[in-house]
């Protein structure tokens, strides 16, 4: 499953799924290069996973071309 991490407080990070749903973690479960609005995926195994989400960072791309107009 397919989630962001919203927030790292302490040694739990907290990630939010596409649709919404909240996992809380272990910090030391991330990997290294990992950090608050990082993409990341849960296998079926536990193994967590960055990857880069084109779709997603086109649109905050777009978001921040408004804001600066």
């Amino acid at each position: 499953m397919k989630y962001i991490i919203d927030r790292i407080e302490e040694n739990t990070a907290i990630l939010e799924s596409y649709d919404g749903d909240r996992l809380n973690i272990e910090k030391t479960r991330l990997p290294k290069e990992a950090q608050e609005g990082t993409s990341v995926e849960i296998n079926e195994n536990g193994v967590i996973t960055v990857f880069v989400d084109e779709e997603r960072r086109k649109r905050i791309a777009e978001k921040m071309k408004k804001v600066w107009r």
